[in-house]
């Protein structure tokens, strides 16, 4: 889209490709411009900053005015009165039970338990509660980037790890996990590998 800043690309089962930008969300699908769609109860142009394609099929969209999905055909909004610690949306994945789960910007960590969201905090171990990124390992471990460090919540559990010796509390913004099994963190001074 033209004089948009990109947020995120999301290629569909489908074959669709979904474009989260500051001017709002699109859709391009092979051979047309793309089309910008309207995420009701919204304006045109919300800033999208995600989208993410669960295991059901349902497609999400996180915006700077809550979370907002996307199945048959049917919108739905998600934001405070759902459970939700903030509006502002910053990063989905799934776990390994299929859970929906929904960084924040100030409102901590939203894990999915049907149609509600229950929400992790600073009071419940975090070590912040704006969360710019989770990645699940295969062993269904969260990994939970923040911006003043990395945690891991493992079977209920929450522990915030030391990523960088001179910098413990530093964002993390990204975390990747390559096939030999050890993590890849983003963070303001560069990337790190962690040994899990």
């Amino acid at each position: 889209p033209p004089e948009s800043y990109l947020k995120a690309l999301l290629q569909a089962r489908d074959g669709t490709l979904w474009v989260a930008a500051n001017t709002g969300l699109f859709q391009v699908r092979k051979g047309d411009p793309p089309r910008r769609v309207p995420i009701p109860g919204r304006p045109l142009d919300v800033y999208t900053r995600v989208a993410f394609q669960a295991r059901d099929g349902t497609l999400w969209f996180g915006t700077e005015h809550g979370l907002h999905s996307l199945r048959q055909g049917q919108w739905r909004a998600y934001g405070e009165a759902e459970g939700l610690g903030h509006p502002y949306i910053l990063s989905l994945q799934e776990d390994t039970e299929g859970r929906l789960l929904v960084g924040t910007n100030g409102g901590g960590l939203g894990v999915q338990e049907g149609d509600r969201f229950r929400t992790l905090r600073v009071s419940d171990g975090l070590p912040s509660d704006v969360v710019f990124r989770v990645h699940v390992d295969p062993a269904g471990t969260w990994w939970v980037g923040t911006s003043l460090g990395l945690c891991r919540i493992k079977k209920g559990g929450v522990r915030t790890l030391r990523t960088h010796q001179d910098r413990p509390d530093e964002a993390v913004h990204q975390v990747l996990e390559p096939p030999t099994g050890h993590l890849w963190l983003c963070s303001p001074s560069g990337l790190k590998r962690l040994d899990k």
